[in-house]
């Protein structure tokens, strides 16, 4: 998933190139691996995301000699990496149908470590013209520790948001049209040892070149930097 674009050919123009690892097909990227947790005889493997400088709808685009994008398809992967436990639970969804009359609008998955402490639900709704109510069941003696919608401008887009959101008050999330939400829980009985961490980190100025400042709404103690660049290589560790 994520190289599904094979068939654009060579001559055609760099938009409908691009358009594979824009947000629309990250959207349609992250729906396919919500289905495919889904099928319980598919062995789960790694995933990894590779760039062909020579070949614009890769994950990794390049722009010019020195100047590379990591494309929305490829920063949806590195998402979404930690948030894949170790098992993918079986889920029932219901959904309306969509504005273009596909069967569903919205597609879930349910993952959980192997000691039962943490589970994640990710949703996608691939509406592009609705909005949909997402109301979440069978996570009783887990509470929700963060919450976060990734949402772009327009299906065309080189970036997508990260965004904290809440539940209303019946506990429910709202679905803005081709976006992604992710819901991190962690058991009631966990032990006072674990730590669940949540935190905003702001980083600015980004893209930065010397000089960089980190601001984050916790106190870090022992804690370590590590700095990857765009191939995942590590840069720097403080």
């Amino acid at each position: 998933t994520g190289d599904y674009a094979p068939g654009i050919l060579n001559t055609t123009n760099p938009e409908s190139q691009d358009s594979a690892m824009q947000w629309g097909g990250a959207n349609l990227c992250a729906d396919f691996l919500l289905l495919m947790s889904q099928i319980p005889n598919v062995e789960r493997v790694n995933f990894w995301t590779y760039g062909m400088p020579s070949a614009v709808w890769h994950p990794i685009r390049k722009n010019s000699l020195a100047n590379y994008t990591l494309m929305p398809v490829a920063i949806l992967y590195k998402t979404l990496f930690p948030l894949v436990l170790d098992q993918s639970l079986f889920v029932t969804n219901t959904s309306p149908v969509g504005s273009d009359g596909n069967p569903y609008s919205v597609r879930s998955g349910a993952f959980l470590s192997n000691d039962n402490l943490y589970l994640n639900v990710i949703s996608v709704n691939r509406d592009k013209q609705d909005t949909h109510i997402l109301q979440v069941n069978g996570v009783s003696g887990y509470n929700l520790t963060n919450a976060i919608l990734l949402t772009a401008p327009a299906l065309d887009s080189d970036t997508f948001f990260t965004t904290s959101v809440s539940p209303d008050i019946n506990g429910n999330f709202t679905l803005p049209p081709m976006s992604v939400l992710i819901l991190q829980y962690a058991s009631g009985t966990i032990d006072i040892n674990e730590i669940v961490f949540s935190s905003t980190i702001n980083i600015f100025p980004n893209p930065f070149s010397a000089l960089t400042v980190l601001q984050t709404d916790n106190f870090l103690q022992n804690a370590t930097l590590t700095v990857y660049n765009c191939f995942g290589q590590t840069v720097k560790e403080l």
